[in-house]
């Protein structure tokens, strides 16, 4: 599962790597594929660079990035995508049981509000990845996932990307 999908990159990645198909899995994504939702994300969540909020903004409004984002993964059937915001969407479509999750939504609000829809669904030995977790523009996101964890007796470890990984023990 991927929240915050963007061009659909890291799917591409992991679908192209791991035969889902054959396994009889399937590969759940969800975006708004419009932006930033304003009920979740505002210029405080960067402190130190309020202009990356508007940024996001101007990206998406230049591309029709959900056009692109269906088609590239339109021979992959396996691979649900889901528009909508998260944690909104999960009302529509989640799977039971997850087994990779990588949260990319450049919100700490939308970031948590998954975490908390979807913890319980995620299996024991289930990962975890914080795709902007260690650089210091996003640090909110880092300090709600921190907390999130902690309060679960979690750790997220911080990768040298920059990405922060947890396993659910």
């Amino acid at each position: 599962m991927e929240c915050g999908v963007y061009r659909g990159d890291m799917t591409w990645m992991i679908s192209s790597i791991v035969d889902l198909r054959s396994a009889g899995k399937k590969f759940y994504i969800y975006d708004t594929f419009s932006g930033l939702d304003r009920r979740y994300s505002s210029e405080a969540d960067f402190p130190d660079a309020p202009q990356f909020y508007h940024f996001i903004d101007r990206e998406y409004a230049t591309l029709d990035i959900e056009r692109h984002v269906r088609n590239r993964f339109r021979d992959r059937d396996y691979i649900v995508v889901t528009k909508g915001s998260v944690p909104d969407v999960f009302e529509e479509v989640v799977p039971e049981s997850i087994a990779f999750l990588h949260l990319d939504m450049n919100s700490p609000k939308a970031e948590r509000g998954a975490l908390e829809k979807l913890y319980d669904r995620l299996a024991p030995g289930g990962i975890i990845i914080f795709d902007d977790y260690g650089w210091k523009m996003f640090r909110k996101q880092k300090e709600s996932a921190d907390e999130f964890a902690a309060l679960r007796g979690d750790v997220i470890l911080e990768l040298p990307t920059g990405q922060g990984l947890m396993i659910r023990r």
